[in-house]
């Protein structure tokens, strides 16, 4: 059958197995078969004018031949493979013996079954299982793995595969468990999977795709075609229940599903799915599959032997598909994964766990799910032992002043920071600072581990409100100008700060606020002028409070998290040890300064004797003004 098109309606016509036509390629050597056969693979079909299948034979030698069939999943699903191969083999074998072929007939065709699906499935049956899949599936979470790569816009099926076989003892050790908790080694299987995703992902909302063979009568057992459907099976997590407990969720899901299998996916995802993402598969992106398809017996008939290749399979239909197969051997199991999403040691790393996951269910199957271990011993104490051990020695005897200090020393006129058409030498800076640090300590009468608040924009004048404030001995604490006035007032009455630095243009905003204000734009020079640098008494200890940063309080009531020199000078030491910082390197502050990340660059910057530019707000919404920055100065470093 193939399909054609006429004024935009699509209908079908057969075509005459008189037409088909099986290729001959002799080879000889056998370098170029593997690129021969993906070749084949990958060619496309064209479904108005090609047989859904095609074949090609290459001799190699006169008695060595490989034969490649390729089918098109819309005319023959997995079971159909082994149909296929057992007919092959009859229809051989009559050839062979020159007498008729012994192939059972069909009772109907295909057709057939496309009909009666198509007459069936239509008004309240329809509508009662679409409701079903609706009722099950509406507002399914999209599962967010941690990948490798960024992924792409639209979704790749680049692929690999990872094998690996889980052992006859162990095997046999599943399968006794499943019995004894009435489930099928399946759904213990898909359990643990679905656990392992828990666990990468931290999502509670798991869906899991899997294939069933969707033939329950006799009829279409020998009947090759495309019966296979595909069903979404969702689980809740929350809440770490024990493993046990998850079984008995997943054996009543998985029920259900059966129950409503008749109903093909694409009609379930029409239905469900509100709007299209084409980075990803619709409503699950991990897949399942055991495979129960009947055997092909590949066995020596006549005088001809036929075995199976290997195949490199370079194609993923979802970022992550767990094949599984029962064997004398024990249970095979293949990773198929998008290779342009992870690297094939992450995929290791997951068939790792999965397996250490498998261990812990036969060992305790009654243990929570959050408690289930799936590292092995010694990637344990990679992590928690052989990761912690500090490359350097923590220098915590200093202040962030002092480091400030020697690169003051180091390069007097060195650039610490642009602003717009201004900049300001660290030499200036250090002088500024500190005479505005002395007006400070001799106007509020600051001892040690007070604080003082800042409520402004990023902006030289910030910058400098900070440096002279750890100048005068004391912390800060950055307040945000959006803030409601009783969040403000909150933060001001709880820290007990001392003053409030602004920018004159927010003199109305804090009016009401008590609590003395110092306007920096508007009173530096008087108070520059009146102080002096060498009368700063030395405030600051490495366990006094740098600043306080506030939490945004949105699960009740804001919480203040005091930041130390000591934190600080630590934090630069390690930012030191991960990247080269040279004193001529370029940093941007590309956050607000009432948030712990534009603190901790603002040090990376001033400790190292780097260049810190600063941008207004409306800059930073802006991608095309940003965009001309970068494009007009060199920017080195940035913490985003």
């Amino acid at each position: 059958t193939v399909f054609e098109e006429q004024d935009g309606v699509c209908y079908q016509r057969l075509l005459s197995s008189e037409g088909w036509d099986m290729s001959l390629e002799v080879l000889g050597d056998t370098l170029d078969l593997d690129t021969k056969i993906d070749s084949e693979i990958v060619k496309p079909f064209d479904l108005s004018i090609d047989y859904m299948l095609r074949g090609k034979l290459f001799k190699l030698s006169d008695s060595d031949y490989v034969l490649v069939l390729v089918r098109h999943h819309i005319a023959s699903d997995g079971w159909s493979a082994s149909l296929l191969v057992n007919e092959f083999k009859s229809l051989y074998s009559s050839y062979l013996e020159d007498r008729d072929a012994n192939l059972p007939a069909l009772s109907f065709q295909y057709s057939d079954y496309a009909l009666w699906q198509r007459k069936y499935l239509t008004g309240a049956v329809l509508e009662d299982k679409l409701a079903y899949w609706e009722s099950k599936l509406s507002g399914v979470s999209a599962l967010q793995l941690p990948t490798d790569f960024p992924r792409p816009s639209v979704q790749s099926t680049v692929g690999n595969n990872v094998n690996f076989l889980i052992d006859k003892v162990s095997s046999t050790r599943l399968k006794d468990l499943a019995k004894e908790e009435g489930v099928t080694l399946f759904m213990l299987l898909l359990g643990v999977y679905k656990v392992l995703l828990y666990r990468y992902s931290g999502q509670t909302d798991i869906c899991v795709g899997t294939t069933i063979a969707n033939r329950p009568q006799k009829e279409l057992e020998s009947m090759i075609g495309f019966f296979v459907n595909t069903l979404a099976l969702r689980t809740d997590l929350s809440g770490s229940p024990s493993f046990k407990s998850l079984l008995g969720m997943i054996k009543q899901t998985t029920l259900d599903a059966y129950d409503h299998v008749s109903v093909p996916f694409e009609k379930v995802v029409d239905r469900v799915e509100r709007e299209r993402d084409k980075s990803r598969s619709s409503l699950f992106q991990a897949l399942f599959v055991l495979d129960n398809n009947p055997d092909s017996a590949i066995e020596e008939f006549g005088e001809v032997v036929i075995e199976t290749m290997p195949l490199s399979y370079h194609i993923a239909k979802f970022d992550l598909t767990f094949f599984i197969q029962d064997t004398p051997s024990g249970i095979v199991v293949s990773i198929n994964y998008c290779s342009d999403l992870f690297k094939e040691s992450t995929i290791e790393r997951m068939r790792s766990h999965y397996e250490h996951l498998l261990q812990a269910v036969i060992s305790d199957s009654s243990r929570s799910i959050d408690r289930m271990s799936m590292m092995s011993a010694s990637e344990a104490t990679t992590l928690i032992v052989d990761y912690n051990k500090l490359p350097y020695k923590i220098t915590s005897d200093t202040t962030i002043i002092t480091l400030f200090e020697v690169q003051v020393l180091k390069d007097p006129q060195g650039i610490a920071f642009v602003y717009n058409d201004e900049q300001m030498t660290y030499k200036e800076l250090d002088d500024l600072s500190s005479r505005l640090g002395h007006h400070y300590q001799q106007t509020y009468g600051l001892a040690s581990n007070d604080l003082m608040g800042i409520m402004m924009e990023t902006s030289n004048w910030s910058l400098l409100a900070i440096l002279s404030i750890l100048k005068s001995g004391v912390g800060y604490v950055p307040i945000e100008m959006t803030l409601p006035k009783e969040r403000k007032d909150f933060i001001i009455q709880e820290t007990s700060i001392k003053a409030l630095l602004i920018e004159s243009e927010s003199l109305f905003d804090v009016i009401d606020l008590e609590v003395p204000i110092f306007s920096i734009d508007l009173q530096y020079e008087e108070a520059a002028a009146l102080s002096s640098t060498t009368f700063l008494h030395p405030l600051s200890t490495p366990e006094t409070t740098a600043y306080v940063i506030y939490t945004s309080g949105t699960t009740g009531q804001p919480k203040g998290v005091m930041v130390s020199h000591k934190n600080v000078v630590d934090y630069y030491h390690g930012l030191s040890e991960g990247i080269t910082i040279e004193s001529n390197k370029t940093f941007g502050l590309m956050s607000s300064l009432s948030a712990d990340l534009g603190n901790t660059v603002l040090y990376g910057s001033l400790l190292s004797g780097g260049t810190l530019h600063l941008f207004r707000k409306e800059t930073l919404m802006n991608a095309l003004k940003m965009h001309s920055y970068f494009g007009d100065h060199q920017i080195d470093c940035i913490k985003i």
